[in-house]
């Protein structure tokens, strides 16, 4: 997040009444960056879903397109920099004579932006705090539903190791020697057993409207609603200085979108990641027991 230059010769040029203009307008959240986003997956298993390769993709992707932007910008704002302080003044003055309506309000918007700031930025604060705890908070959820779902799974196995005087962290009676062929099934009973607890468990979690995605929706709409606008408002003040000034404003642009995109990919990263690689058990065979975890 950008936020306005204020830099102590243009405030010079502003304290000697020579007043400019800026609508200051919160502009719609970008939809190039957001377009590079892929759709939500409802896929169980992540061994099969080319979701992630997806996501990281298009994370690259918004990624170089943001670091191209940073590099034009820069660039602009090393050309407004390195004006000559009168030079400056005398655009400042030229602009002011021949926008004398817009005079005004870009005065009104720096006096403005000041205030913006400090109203604003805690709430941005506080947002990024209440969703970084909620994000916390599903998958600790998460995590304790699929404990529940896995439960009488659990009962069985530990039922199954308590019978043949096993200890109970054991993660598989296969590896102990002379096991009677009914036990390796019993485990492979369970196994499958829990695959279908987890089948049954994951549209609750994440289909298209389970909680998941229904987490991920609220923090997209307010990266696209409030974070995105918030900052493009502030960096408004830049763009029309640079605008003023003659360098070559069009081309400046404020980064949030890229940004809010960025934030938003990198939390579906985290969320996604938390499904399982594949089932346990294939067609045929069982080939290996997770114990006690429930990840």
């Amino acid at each position: 997040m950008r936020f306005p230059i204020f830099r102590g010769r243009l405030l010079v040029v502003a304290l000697a009444g020579l007043v400019c203009a800026s609508s200051l307008q919160a502009q719609p959240a970008a939809t190039g960056p957001w377009a590079k986003v892929p759709p939500l997956t409802t896929a169980c298993f992540t061994g099969t879903d080319p979701f992630a390769a997806r996501l990281e993709a298009a994370r690259a992707s918004v990624e170089a397109s943001r670091t191209k932007q940073v590099a034009v910008n820069k660039k602009i704002e090393e050309e407004h920099k390195n004006l000559d302080p009168m030079e400056m003044m005398d655009r400042m003055q030229q602009w002011m004579m021949d926008n004398p309506q817009e005079a005004t309000k870009y005065m009104q918007g720096m006096q403005q932006i000041g205030a913006d700031v400090n109203a604003g930025m805690p709430e941005i604060h506080a947002a990024t705090t209440r969703f970084q705890t909620e994000e916390k908070d599903l998958i600790k959820r998460y995590h304790a539903s699929l404990d529940t779902a896995y439960a009488p799974g659990y009962a069985r196995f530990n039922a199954l190791k308590t019978k043949l005087g096993m200890p109970l962290d054991s993660w598989s009676v296969r590896g102990e020697g002379g096991m009677p062929d009914w036990a390796v099934a019993e485990q492979d009973a369970i196994m499958r057993q829990l695959d279908q607890a987890y089948a049954t468990h994951c549209p609750q979690w994440w289909g298209a409207t389970a909680q998941i995605q229904a987490w991920l929706k609220t923090y997209r709409d307010w990266l696209t609603k409030e974070f995105i606008p918030f900052s493009e408002h502030l960096a408004s003040q830049n763009a029309q200085t640079y605008a003023i000034m003659g360098t070559p404003s069009a081309s400046w642009k404020d980064t949030a979108a890229y940004d809010g995109v960025i934030k938003y990919l990198e939390a579906v990263g985290r969320v996604y990641g938390y499904r399982r690689l594949k089932p346990q058990c294939d067609a045929t065979d069982c080939a290996y027991f997770l114990g006690g975890s429930s990840t």
